[in-house]
């Protein structure tokens, strides 16, 4: 496959085959065009024969008025030169051409007469071989054109070249469609070829890399311009044999000239000089280093000034240029204005004292400054010196303390409250587990033995089931540990979530029912793969469907949905809730955390808490919102990027 590419011979067959098929391309592009202009794709033989024959009495009485007003229009003098060539030795074509006001200052001149009314082959616009005749008005003039079966002796040679190019473009009308979609298919495979292929040779490519770009542009503009200016004057012939002979030459010519500039450039993206060899690019860098070496030392001072001086020396400096330019201005202006030295003296004074203020603020603002990337830098106990503080820069310093004491206090508490948080389930987990596993086993061993007692009985079974839940609460609350503090173990890969929710749904199925409640699939993406763990994604959809089965009002329908935004994938769940919904987003977001409404409902309070950290282990989102008694559920996670 390389030799092929690199293959002379085979980029040049491929050339020439581009350039052939570019005319036939353009020859069946232009019979679709005149079908689809004229809608005869849609329509009847009949009445496209109608058309054709309506489209060459148009353009004969258009031939009429072009050549009255190119030839005749203010000339006073009588018309007796044909008006249409060929119009005598037409033997099924005729017209009648009549002036209808004395508007106009000429005649037609008919058997050496003067007449308003100028009628060519009257004999046979008499005759009964008239297939239609077709009258048109033109201001003060009216013309009628009298058609008979056309064909190369009934009408004249301009007229029929017209009748033959649409009766031709109707009659291949279908095979030119085919023709045109196989030209394109075959042109844009070849180019994919150039684009694989061209540039690939050094000692070919080198030289062409390195042709400026504008000089190629130029050339082409200008053979396209002369091709525009040949197409005109072919135009005007209307001639059959000139037409074709156009849109072979237009094909060609410009097929070859996209290619060209099409292959320059691939070689010059191909040797990263699409642009360096430009006499543009050349021309500005030549402009920037002229500039830049005559600017060279005012840079210089300048990046001195920006850069090197500290805060307090850049502001004097700029100071003291405001004051010199400002000193300029007035010596130029102290002639006119009359000036005296007591102004000078008074100038003079108040610019000392400017500068100086202006030094003290910077000094100021120098200490702010520090104190300010201190704080950035995490440095809670620097302390700003208010000592030669005035005014708001004072207050701002004692603020800047402040924030540094009060970031320090709520960094404490907050570290505080994680390590109770932290130390309060492992205690709770591991206190809990050892005594609550013997209390089952005895209650089991309990609900083993033959119990007579009918009250005993439930109340072995209550125990069961309390002991139940409050295994679960542990087993939630080790889980909630390992999940907030990231040691669960994630095995992240591709996986479905249709597949998953789909699952869930069943799962729940009769659980739904029992609560009273529709779960509505809205729209979703069976395609869409995420990359995730399929173990936590399960424990989330379980912990969202257990607490809507247990928290949604009966009677209302649940939503979900799945679909792709962007780089994500997103899921959403939607329920109305049957309790108040009385606390925020964010409360309800933390650990054992129900509503006050709902405290009387079985369940720890860690599900929410759990799905949202095993989203963020997975490298995902989980938010709630809160609309009244609306409770929606959304879960971004990261979208599977396909190689």
């Amino acid at each position: 496959m390389g030799k092929i590419k690199d293959s002379l011979a085979v980029k040049t067959t491929a050339f020439v085959i581009i350039v052939i098929f570019s005319i036939v391309t353009a020859l069946s592009t232009a019979i679709v065009i005149i079908n689809a202009e004229y809608q005869w794709y849609s329509r009847a033989e009949e009445a496209v024969q109608d058309d054709i024959y309506d489209e060459v009495a148009t353009h004969a009485q258009q031939m009429i008025l072009d050549e009255i007003y190119t030839n005749y229009e203010g000339i006073e003098s009588s018309i007796d030169a044909p008006l249409i060539k060929e119009e005598n030795s037409a033997e099924g074509f005729g017209y009648k051409v009549k002036l209808l006001n004395d508007a106009f200052s000429f005649k037609f001149l008919n058997n050496g007469k003067e007449s308003d009314t100028r009628i060519v082959n009257r004999e046979f616009i008499n005759s009964n071989d008239v297939v239609d005749s077709y009258e048109f008005m033109h201001g003060d003039m009216e013309i009628t054109i009298y058609l008979g079966e056309i064909n190369v002796e009934t009408v004249p040679g301009e007229l029929y070249t017209l009748f033959r190019i649409l009766d031709f473009a109707y009659e291949y009308s279908k095979a030119a469609a085919a023709v045109t979609l196989l030209g394109i298919i075959v042109i844009a495979a070849l180019v994919i070829f150039f684009f694989t292929s061209t540039g690939r040779k050094e000692e070919i490519s080198k030289f062409v890399a390195n042709v400026p770009i504008e000089l190629c542009l130029v050339i082409s503009a200008g053979a396209i311009i002369l091709l525009a200016m040949l197409n005109i004057n072919i135009l005007e012939e209307l001639k059959l044999d000139l037409i074709i002979l156009m849109i072979i030459v237009d094909a060609a010519s410009i097929s070859t000239i996209v290619m060209g500039l099409l292959i320059l450039l691939i070689i010059k993206i191909r040797h990263n000089n699409l642009y360096q060899s430009s006499i543009c690019y050349k021309l500005f860098r030549s402009i920037i280093y002229i500039v830049k070496k005559s600017a060279s030392g005012c840079s210089i001072i300048c990046s001195i000034l920006i850069k090197g001086l500290p805060l307090v020396w850049k502001s004097a400096l700029f100071v003291l240029a405001g004051i010199f330019i400002n000193l300029l201005v007035l010596s130029m202006l102290s002639p006119g204005l009359g000036y005296n030295g007591g102004v000078w003296v008074i100038w003079f004074v108040g610019a000392v004292i400017i500068e100086g203020v202006s030094i003290y603020i910077a000094l100021c603002m120098k200490k702010l400054k520090t104190a300010g990337e201190c704080l950035a830098a995490g440095d809670l106990e620097y302390v700003v010196d208010d000592k030669g503080l005035f005014l708001d820069f004072k207050e701002h310093a004692e603020n800047l303390n402040s924030i540094s004491k009060g970031m320090s206090k709520a960094v404490e508490e907050k570290m505080k409250s994680e390590r109770f948080k932290t130390e309060l389930i492992t205690n709770v987990s591991h206190d809990i587990k050892t005594p609550l596993t013997s209390i089952i086993n005895y209650v089991d061993l309990i609900a083993g033995e033959e119990i007579s007692d009918e009250k005993v009985r439930g109340y072995v079974e209550v125990l069961q089931r309390q002991t139940q839940k409050l295994k679960k609460l542990t087993d939630d609350l080790v889980e909630a540990s390992k999940a907030a503090s990231g040691t669960v173990k994630v095995d992240i890969m591709p996986c479905k979530p249709s597949v998953l929710m789909a699952q869930a749904a069943g799962e729940y199925d009769s659980k739904m029912k029992e609560a009273e409640l529709e779960l509505v699939i809205g729209e979703t993406d069976d395609n869409i793969e995420i990359m995730a763990d399929g173990r936590c994604m399960w424990r989330i959809f379980d912990n969202l469907l257990n607490n809507i089965c247990k928290y949604s009002q009966p009677g209302t329908r649940v939503y979900q949905s799945l679909e792709k935004t962007g780089d994500k994938a997103v899921i959403t769940y939607k329920n109305t809730s049957r309790y108040q919904l009385n606390i925020s987003e964010e409360e309800l977001m933390e650990r054992f955390v129900r509503g006050d409404s709902s405290r009387h409902t079985e369940g720890s309070g860690l599900g929410l808490s759990i799905a949202r950290n095993l989203a963020n282990l997975q490298g995902g989102k989980f938010d709630i919102h809160i609309d009244g008694d609306l409770f929606k559920v959304i879960v971004e996670l990261p979208l599977r990027v396909k190689e």
